[in-house]
């Protein structure tokens, strides 16, 4: 008689916005009332993600999910082969239907019971290396989104950026913007978050300062404080990871540039340093979480972001809230959905460097689609005209710096959708 098995408790290793998925995954239609495979999904998630580069054996999960002996016939006992393949064809099932809109996915690869998590449309390494080897120049736009996504699998920053030409439009909301970034002069520099740095600071239940990683090496190398957390401290040393809401920001800022900019650089967070402030535009993607970088300019903004290592989310606040205005914006559990977060929050900031000499633009979120939000306001012709409508701006001026805060919401497998809460100009 088989066993019903034992609860699966998940520990929760790894960054939330992989148990946010999982979660989702969990809730969805293509799972329904299977249970055990709820659990197996939740137990190879924490199992990888708390040791990973350690092989998960059949006899592992056989224990852990399914109550059977440890010592019981690999040949004889079937029952993980048999429900790994049905969960691997349940995770296929939901991203071809309702995970249809996820920025990431979860996979099982054949042969093996680890989870792999991963953007969307992420290269494999060999196509990583072989861009490498070309000399990173980046020609035509589409591709701007694969070397993104292949600086997940290693491929150094520092690359250079051309988009494909724009067709010639009037825009005047975007140019009043983006005439600004993009000068003829002047040399560009999108910095892209570095997710590597949000899964370290999960394994060391801490936040890291920026002085802290431009001391990389050092940092990676210091004993953590169990074996367990040095073994995925070591595990995670050479990883270069960001997201893929980066990767489509990249693609949509590239399309303003019409040759105006001198020069247009992608470089990893991890490969920027404070020097090219001075002298360059930004464009800075991601949270303090996984951008320390913002740490500079957050002193001249009111919109902050901050990090709840009890619940282990990030949320705003705001140091100069309007009358009836929130001095906080945190995430709510969604009814019905333990664990599943929303709405999500970002910041849009148009910001002077620290010397006054060149521009600086935040665009970053509480989770991937807050930042893709941002990316879509600063991109958009009829976005940029709300929002300067938001800031009285006169027509025909240039738009001033500024900050702004987005909240986002997605109902079902629907694509999200974003309101701007507030927006007001920096001195």
């Amino acid at each position: 008689m088989e066993s019903e098995g034992q609860d699966v408790k998940p520990t929760r290793s790894g960054p939330p916005e992989l148990w946010a998925l999982v979660e989702r995954i969990a809730a969805s239609r293509s799972f329904g009332r299977a249970e055990r495979l709820k659990d197996l999904l939740v137990y190879l998630t924490e199992r990888t993600s708390s040791q990973p580069g350690t092989e998960v054996q059949e006899h592992e999960i056989r224990t852990a999910v399914f109550g059977r002996a440890a010592d019981a016939s690999t040949r004889e006992d079937t029952i993980v082969r048999v429900q790994v393949s049905k969960l691997r064809k349940k995770l296929e099932d939901y991203f071809a239907s309702e995970g249809a809109d996820e920025a990431s996915r979860l996979e099982i690869p054949r042969g093996q019971y680890a989870v792999t998590w991963r953007p969307r449309g992420e290269v494999s390494g060999e196509a990583g290396h072989e861009d490498r080897a070309r000399g990173g120049r980046l020609a035509p736009l589409a591709f701007a989104v694969s070397v993104a996504a292949a600086l997940g699998l290693g491929l150094a920053a520092g690359l250079l950026l051309r988009a494909a030409p724009r067709p010639v439009t009037t825009t005047p909301a975007l140019d009043s913007l983006w005439s600004q970034i993009f000068r003829k002069d002047q040399q560009t520099d999108i910095i892209l978050a570095d997710s590597t740095l949000t899964l370290v600071q999960d394994i060391l239940h801490r936040s890291l300062t920026l002085d802290e990683y431009m001391r990389w090496d050092s940092l990676m190398q210091a004993p953590a404080a169990s074996p367990e957390a040095d073994a995925m401290m070591r595990a995670t040393r050479g990883r270069r990871h960001t997201s893929m809401a980066d990767a489509v920001v990249v693609q949509d800022v590239s399309r303003l540039d019409r040759g105006t900019a001198r020069q247009v650089t992608l470089i990893f967070a991890r490969d920027f340093h404070a020097r090219h402030f001075a002298a360059d535009n930004v464009v800075l993607l991601g949270s303090p979480r996984s951008n320390p970088w913002l740490e500079l300019f957050q002193p001249a903004m009111a919109l902050r972001f901050r990090w709840d290592e009890t619940d282990r989310h990030e949320y705003i606040v705001d140091l100069t809230p309007p009358p009836g205005g929130a001095a906080e914006y945190r995430l709510e559990r969604s009814p019905g959905q333990t664990g599943v977060l929303r709405p999500g929050y970002g910041i849009v900031a148009f910001l002077p460097n620290l010397e006054r000499q060149r521009s600086v633009l935040v665009i970053a979120g509480t989770d991937m689609e807050a930042t893709g939000a941002g990316g879509h306001l600063v991109t958009n012709e009829a976005a940029v005209v709300q929002l300067r409508e938001r800031l009285h701006v006169a027509p025909g001026t240039a738009l001033p710096h500024f900050e702004a805060l987005l909240s986002t919401r997605k109902i079902g497998g629907t694509a999200p959708s974003y309101e701007i809460l507030l927006a007001r100009p920096i001195p």
